[in-house]
């Protein structure tokens, strides 16, 4: 009887060190692979923009308002903020960072 609750204990504690092992594994690979991003506004000649970092190495530069014909810098850091969050999430969320004439619209960005 004594025998079998020995191996019992050892069985148990050999699937915690399993699982603990397995977990900080997964763990390690999901912060290799997750990407960081960063957001900043920027300041330019006719207005503002935004960038995005991606793993603290420039990955967009957007310096004008995106889906509008012509050149136009946002009027303001809130609406460069706010359409670059929306960019932001897009990426965190493996979604195509295109933004469209509605998306303006929602955010009232004025162009």
């Amino acid at each position: 009887m004594q025998m079998i609750k020995k191996y019992w204990i050892f069985g148990l504690f050999f699937c915690s060190v399993i699982i603990f092992l397995v977990t900080k594994v997964i763990k390690k690979t999901d912060n290799k692979h997750k990407e960081m991003f960063q957001l900043s506004v920027i300041t330019i000649d006719s207005g503002f923009g935004y960038e995005i970092l991606k793993n603290k190495q420039p990955y967009i530069r957007q310096t004008q308002i995106p889906a509008i014909q012509g050149t136009k810098a946002f009027v303001n850091s809130e609406e460069a903020q706010r359409i670059g969050e929306l960019v932001l999430y897009k990426l965190e969320h493996n979604i195509t960072p295109n933004i469209t004439e509605t998306e303006l619209d929602s955010l009232k960005i004025m162009w």
